[in-house]
C-alpha cells in the first residue's frame, strides 16, 4: 500500500540494492521494476520501525512485524476513508538473498532506539565516545580492589586490614572518577547535544542558544580538568603500580591547581542553571517530556537532571572525604601522607570557595524566582521592589495569619521581610489549561511597607484563642503568667542620667512598642494545649494603617519581631554610611517635659543606628554621670519653634496649656517659663 502511494516515475536503472546489494549473489536476471519495489520495501520497513510502537529487540520475529503493520494499516485508514483496504504482501521475489532485507535494520546501529547510534541519540565522536565499549557500561555493579586485581587470601591477611583498606578506598576513587566522567559524558551529550539537535526544537530558537549557553557552559572545563589532568593519570598510576599502589597526592595537588577555576566558576552557575531548567520545565511541555526521555534513558541510570548538573559540586565534596580516609589509613608517615594532607586541605580551600559561590547565587536565584511569584495588584506601579538588584536580601519569610474585614475571617498571610520591604501576600496557585498545577503565586493586596516607613507597634501582646464562633478572645490566665515572669528581651527602666525612647510615629525612630519585652517561654504550655491560640504583634505603616498578625507560637513571634527589628538596623546603617539620611535628629530636652498617666509606662524598643539613637546618645554623654533633674512642665506641649534674639542667641520656644517655656538652643536643660498665660492670637 505505502509502495503503491510512494510511486514514482524513475528513468535511472539500478542493478543491485544500494542498501544489502541484492541480486549479487541472486539466481536468474531482476528486472529494474522489481529492483524499485525491493528498494521501497526497505523504506516501508524503515518507515514502520520509526514509529512508536515499533519493536526494539533483537529477537524481532514476523508476528510482530504484522501487528505492526496492522496497526498502521488501521491509522491510515482512519485517516483515508475513500482508500480501499490491501493486505500486504511482500514484493520480494521467491528467491531469498544471502542478506536477508530485515536484517540491515536489526544490525544496524541507527534504527535501534536504545541505541548511541539511533536517530534519537546525540551524534558524538569516536574520541568522545568509546564504540567498543559494552552495553552495560552503565551498569553499578563494580568490583573490588581484590577482584580487580585478583589478589589471593593470603596477601590480603598478610597486608593487614589498614592498607587493605586503604587500597580499596584507592581504587575507590579511580572507579569513582570513572562513573564521575560518564556523568558528565550524560550532561554534556544525553542533555545538551540532543537538546540542540532536536527536531522538532524543543526551546524555541530564539531561546536555545542563550539557555544552553547559562545552562551547560560551565562543563565542558570540568570535564576537561579531570579529563586531561587527573582520570588519565590515577588510572596509569593504577596500572603500573597496582594492585599495591602508593598513592595519588601528587596527582591530585597538580589537579586542583589546574581545576580550581573550572569548578569555582560552575559552582557559581550551578544555582542559576537549576533554576532555568526547573522554569523552563514549568511552562514548556516539550522540554518536560523531553526530560522524562533523558531520565528513562538507559544511560541515565533513571536519576533525574539535577543529579547530572549537581555532580561536579558532589564530587568535588567526595574528593575531601575518599582523602582523608586515605590519611586514616595510612600507618607510615611518609612523604606521600605529607602531601596527601596538603592536597586536602588544597581541595577543601577549593570546595569552601564553591560552597560560598554556591551560597550566593542561590539567594540571588531565589529572589529572582520571588521577583517572578509576586503578584501586586493594580495601584501599586509605584512599588519598585527590584529584587534582582545587587545588594538585595530576603531576610525572613514565614506564614502569619490576620483578621480580614470580620473578625470571624482569618486571612492565612505569606510574610515577605526584605531589607527594604515588608510584603504581606497571599498564597495562590495557577493551574494550567492541562490542568498541572504550577507554582505557588502570592498575590499582594497591600501596600507593601519600605524599611523607612515601617515600625514594630508591640511584640508582648496578650496570647489570644481563634474560635469560628466567637471570634477571639484574651488568654487571661497565660497573661498573668507572663507578666509575672517577665521573661524574653529585658527592657529595663532608665537610671539617673539615662534617656528613655518614648512611643513616637516616626520612621527614624522606629521605636514604637508595647509592653515590656517579648515573651517567647511561659506561654509554651499554652501551645501544647491548644493549636488554636495565637501570638499578635502589630506592625504600622507610617501614613497608612496598622497590620496585627498572629504567629502560631511564642517563639516564632519572637523570631519575627527579632528578624523585623535586624532588618531596621542594618537599614539605619545602610543609609548612614552612605550620608542618605533626609535629616538629623536633636533632644531639645530630656527631662523638662513630662506626663502624669494612670497606664504604666511603656518602654520602647531601641533600633541602633537610627537617627533618634544616636540623638539620645549624644546627650546621655553630655550629661554622663550626672543626676536627672524632675520635670518643671506636666502639662500638655502643643506646639514649638526656634527663633534668635536681638544679640544673636539662638533659642527654643515650647508652647504649653500653662505657659510658654524657653531655652538656648544647644542646652537641653536650660528651660525656664516665661509666660504664664497664653492668649490666643
Amino acid at each position: 500500500m505505502f509502495t503503491e502511494m510512494c510511486e514514482q516515475r524513475t528513468v535511472e536503472e539500478i542493478s543491485s540494492c544500494p542498501l544489502c546489494s541484492w541480486t549479487e549473489d541472486a539466481d536468474g536476471f531482476v528486472t529494474n521494476d522489481l529492483l524499485l519495489e525491493h528498494v521501497a520495501e526497505h523504506i516501508h520497513s524503515f518507515a514502520l520501525r520509526s514509529l512508536p510502537w515499533a519493536p526494539d529487540k533483537d529477537d524481532h520475529d514476523r508476528i510482530t512485524f504484522e501487528r505492526a503493520f496492522e496497526k498502521v494499516e488501521d491509522w491510515f485508514a482512519a485517516c483515508n476513508p475513500d482508500a480501499e483496504s490491501s493486505d500486504y504482501k511482500s514484493t520480494l521475489p521467491s528467491a531469498k538473498p544471502t542478506k536477508d532485507l530485515d536484517q540491515y535494520f536489526l544490525t544496524h546501529e541507527y534504527f535501534g532506539e536504545s541505541s548511541r547510534a539511533s536517530s534519537l541519540a546525540p551524534t558524538v565522536s569516536s574520541d568522545e565516545w568509546d564504540e567498543d565499549e559494552d552495553e552495560d557500561e552503565y551498569d553499578d555493579e563494580e568490583e573490588d580492589w581484590a577482584t580487580f586485581h585478583k589478589v589471593t587470601k593470603e596477601a590480603v591477611e598478610k597486608a593487614g586490614r589498614k592498607e587493605v583498606e586503604r587500597q580499596n578506598i584507592l581504587h575507590e576513587i579511580v572507579q569513582g572518577e570513572d562513573n564521575y566522567i560518564k556523568r558528565l559524558d550524560v550532561l554534556r551529550l544525553l542533555y545538551r547535544d540532543r537538546l540542540l539537535s532536536a527536531q522538532p526544537p524543543v526551546i524555541p530558537p530564539k531561546k536555545i542558544d542563550k539557555f544552553v549557553r547559562d545552562v551547560f557552559s560551565k562543563v565542558d572545563a570540568v570535564w576537561k580538568a579531570n579529563e586531561d589532568h587527573l582520570r588519565p593519570q590515577i588510572k596509569y598510576r593504577q596500572r603500573e603500580q597496582g594492585p599495591w599502589i602508593v598513592g595519588f597526592s601528587d596527582i591530585f595537588r597538580e589537579w586542583i591547581r589546574k581545576a580550581r577555576q573550572a569548578y569555582i566558576e560552575y559552582a557559581a552557575s550551578f544555582p542559576y542553571a537549576k533554576f532555568l531548567v526547573g522554569h523552563e520545565a514549568e511552562k514548556n511541555i516539550l522540554f518536560r517530556r523531553f526530560l522524562d526521555e533523558a531520565q528513562a534513558d538507559k544511560r541515565s541510570n533513571k536519576l533525574d537532571y539535577n543529579m547530572f548538573l549537581k555532580a561536579p559540586i558532589a564530587r568535588l565534596q567526595r574528593y575531601g572525604l575518599l582523602i582523608d580516609m586515605v590519611i586514616r589509613n595510612s600507618l607510615e608517615d611518609n612523604e606521600e601522607k605529607r602531601n596527601l594532607i596538603i592536597a586536602k586541605e588544597e581541595i577543601k580551600m577549593v570546595a569552601l570557595e564553591c560552597d560560598a559561590r554556591v551560597g550566593e547565587m542561590t539567594r540571588k536565584v531565589d529572589l529572582t524566582e520571588l521577583q517572578q511569584k509576586i503578584l501586586l495588584r493594580p495601584g501599586m506601579q509605584r512599588v519598585e521592589l527590584n529584587l534582582d538588584h545587587l545588594g538585595r536580601e530576603l531576610i525572613f519569610r514565614g506564614e502569619l495569619h490576620r483578621m480580614g474585614t470580620t473578625r470571624f475571617n482569618w486571612l492565612e498571610t505569606q510574610a515577605l521581610l526584605f531589607d527594604h520591604y515588608l510584603v504581606l501576600a497571599k498564597a495562590v496557585t495557577v493551574r494550567r489549561a492541562d490542568g498541572v498545577v504550577e507554582t505557588e503565586k502570592y498575590d499582594v493586596s497591600r501596600l507593601p511597607i519600605p524599611m523607612d516607613l515601617l515600625v514594630l507597634e508591640s511584640e508582648d501582646d496578650d496570647p489570644v484563642k481563634r474560635s469560628t464562633m466567637k471570634g477571639i478572645a484574651t488568654v487571661n490566665p497565660a497573661a498573668d503568667k507572663v507578666r509575672s515572669g517577665g521573661m524574653g528581651r529585658s527592657v529595663n527602666s532608665p537610671g539617673p542620667g539615662m534617656l528613655q525612647n518614648t512611643n513616637r510615629n516616626t520612621s527614624f525612630g522606629s521605636a514604637n512598642t508595647g509592653g515590656s519585652g517579648k515573651t517567647a517561654v511561659n506561654n509554651n504550655a499554652l501551645e501544647n494545649k491548644d493549636d488554636k491560640i495565637l501570638y499578635p504583634f502589630k506592625v504600622t505603616h507610617l501614613g497608612k494603617e496598622t497590620y496585627t498578625l498572629f504567629a502560631t507560637s511564642a517563639n516564632n513571634r519572637a523570631e519575627w519581631c527579632d528578624k523585623l527589628i535586624i532588618a531596621k538596623t542594618r537599614h539605619a546603617a545602610a543609609l548612614f554610611a552612605q550620608n542618605a539620611e533626609p535629616f538629623r535628629l536633636r533632644v531639645m530636652a530630656d527631662s523638662a517635659f513630662a506626663y502624669d498617666s494612670a497606664m504604666p509606662s511603656q518602654k520602647a524598643i531601641t533600633i541602633k543606628g537610627t537617627p533618634l539613637d544616636r540623638a539620645v546618645e549624644e546627650v546621655e554623654k553630655l550629661f554622663l554621670q550626672q543626676g536627672r533633674p524632675p520635670p518643671i512642665c506636666r502639662a500638655r506641649v502643643n506646639c514649638a519653634t526656634a527663633f534668635n534674639q536681638p544679640y544673636g542667641n539662638h533659642m527654643l520656644a515650647v508652647g504649653t496649656d500653662i505657659g510658654v517655656y524657653v531655652s538656648e538652643f544647644d542646652n537641653p536643660r536650660g528651660w525656664s517659663k516665661v509666660c504664664s498665660e497664653v492668649r490666643p492670637l
